[in-house]
Protein backbone atom coordinates (compact mmCIF):
# COMPACT_ATOMS: atom_id res chain seq x y z
CA UNK A 1 0.00 0.00 0.00
CA UNK A 2 3.00 2.27 0.80
CA UNK A 3 3.98 2.09 -2.71
CA UNK A 4 0.73 3.37 -3.91
CA UNK A 5 0.88 6.27 -2.10
CA UNK A 6 4.78 7.00 -3.11
CA UNK A 7 3.44 6.83 -6.69
CA UNK A 8 0.80 9.17 -6.35
CA UNK A 9 2.91 11.91 -5.52
CA UNK A 10 5.25 11.52 -8.36
CA UNK A 11 4.85 13.93 -11.14
CA UNK A 12 2.95 12.71 -14.29
CA UNK A 13 3.78 15.76 -16.51
CA UNK A 14 4.28 15.10 -19.97
CA UNK A 15 6.57 17.81 -20.07
CA UNK A 16 8.68 19.08 -17.14
CA UNK A 17 8.22 22.20 -15.49
CA UNK A 18 11.10 24.96 -15.10
CA UNK A 19 10.82 27.55 -12.26
CA UNK A 20 11.24 31.06 -14.10
CA UNK A 21 10.17 34.60 -13.80
CA UNK A 22 9.24 35.43 -17.72
CA UNK A 23 7.41 38.41 -18.93
CA UNK A 24 4.30 37.64 -20.89
CA UNK A 25 2.55 40.23 -23.19
CA UNK A 26 -0.99 38.70 -23.98
CA UNK A 27 -3.72 39.56 -25.89
CA UNK A 28 -7.21 39.42 -25.09
CA UNK A 29 -9.75 39.30 -27.94
CA UNK A 30 -12.74 40.20 -25.73
CA UNK A 31 -11.06 42.79 -23.41
CA UNK A 32 -13.01 43.60 -20.29
CA UNK A 33 -11.33 46.88 -19.58
CA UNK A 34 -8.74 48.86 -21.82
CA UNK A 35 -7.19 47.88 -25.11
CA UNK A 36 -6.85 43.91 -24.36
CA UNK A 37 -3.17 43.69 -23.63
CA UNK A 38 -1.78 42.69 -20.40
CA UNK A 39 1.65 41.94 -18.80
CA UNK A 40 1.66 38.55 -16.71
CA UNK A 41 4.66 37.24 -15.26
CA UNK A 42 5.03 33.28 -15.72
CA UNK A 43 5.82 31.37 -12.67
CA UNK A 44 6.84 28.24 -14.77
CA UNK A 45 7.52 27.35 -17.93
CA UNK A 46 6.94 23.85 -19.89
CA UNK A 47 7.16 23.22 -23.62
CA UNK A 48 3.41 22.22 -23.33
CA UNK A 49 2.17 25.72 -21.54
CA UNK A 50 3.15 28.13 -18.43
CA UNK A 51 1.39 28.94 -15.45
CA UNK A 52 0.93 33.01 -15.47
CA UNK A 53 0.42 34.91 -11.77
CA UNK A 54 -2.06 37.51 -11.39
CA UNK A 55 -5.11 38.26 -13.09
CA UNK A 56 -7.59 35.28 -12.46
CA UNK A 57 -10.54 36.94 -13.84
CA UNK A 58 -10.49 34.72 -16.82
CA UNK A 59 -12.69 32.18 -17.49
CA UNK A 60 -11.38 28.20 -17.95
CA UNK A 61 -11.37 27.87 -21.85
CA UNK A 62 -11.01 31.57 -22.31
CA UNK A 63 -7.93 32.03 -25.32
CA UNK A 64 -5.27 34.58 -24.85
CA UNK A 65 -2.08 34.76 -27.70
CA UNK A 66 0.64 36.02 -26.05
CA UNK A 67 4.49 37.14 -26.87
CA UNK A 68 7.62 36.33 -24.75
CA UNK A 69 10.94 35.81 -25.07
CA UNK A 70 13.35 33.79 -23.43
CA UNK A 71 16.41 34.74 -21.38
CA UNK A 72 19.28 35.63 -23.28
CA UNK A 73 17.83 34.86 -26.62
CA UNK A 74 16.64 37.15 -29.05
CA UNK A 75 13.76 35.57 -30.99
CA UNK A 76 10.21 36.39 -29.68
CA UNK A 77 7.55 33.70 -29.31
CA UNK A 78 4.30 34.38 -30.59
CA UNK A 79 1.72 31.70 -29.16
CA UNK A 80 -2.11 30.77 -28.61
CA UNK A 81 -2.96 28.85 -25.20
CA UNK A 82 -6.14 28.29 -23.60
CA UNK A 83 -6.43 28.40 -19.86
CA UNK A 84 -7.15 24.86 -18.06
CA UNK A 85 -6.60 26.27 -14.39
CA UNK A 86 -7.65 29.06 -12.70
CA UNK A 87 -6.55 29.33 -9.12
CA UNK A 88 -6.38 31.67 -6.48
CA UNK A 89 -3.23 33.33 -7.65
CA UNK A 90 -2.74 32.75 -11.24
CA UNK A 91 -3.68 30.94 -14.21
CA UNK A 92 -2.68 27.78 -15.76
CA UNK A 93 -2.52 27.64 -19.92
CA UNK A 94 -1.84 25.22 -21.99
CA UNK A 95 -0.06 26.01 -25.52
CA UNK A 96 -2.42 25.87 -29.03
CA UNK A 97 -0.31 27.00 -31.24
CA UNK A 98 3.16 26.60 -30.49
CA UNK A 99 5.28 25.56 -34.18
CA UNK A 100 7.96 22.80 -33.97
CA UNK A 101 11.06 25.41 -34.27
CA UNK A 102 9.52 27.29 -31.35
CA UNK A 103 8.57 23.99 -29.29
CA UNK A 104 12.73 22.79 -29.69
CA UNK A 105 13.47 26.52 -28.61
CA UNK A 106 11.58 26.26 -25.15
CA UNK A 107 12.48 22.89 -24.86
CA UNK A 108 16.46 23.12 -25.15
CA UNK A 109 15.63 26.40 -22.96
CA UNK A 110 13.95 24.32 -19.98
CA UNK A 111 16.60 21.60 -20.45
CA UNK A 112 19.33 23.36 -20.29
CA UNK A 113 18.38 25.10 -16.93
CA UNK A 114 17.19 22.01 -15.17
CA UNK A 115 20.59 20.26 -15.61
Amino acid sequence: MQKKDTESKIEKRRYPRLPIEIKFHCYDREPKHGNGLLHFYSKNLSCGGVYLKGDTSFNIGSVLHMDFKLPGLKQIISVSGVIVRKEENGLGVRFLTLNIDEFETVENFVNEYMS
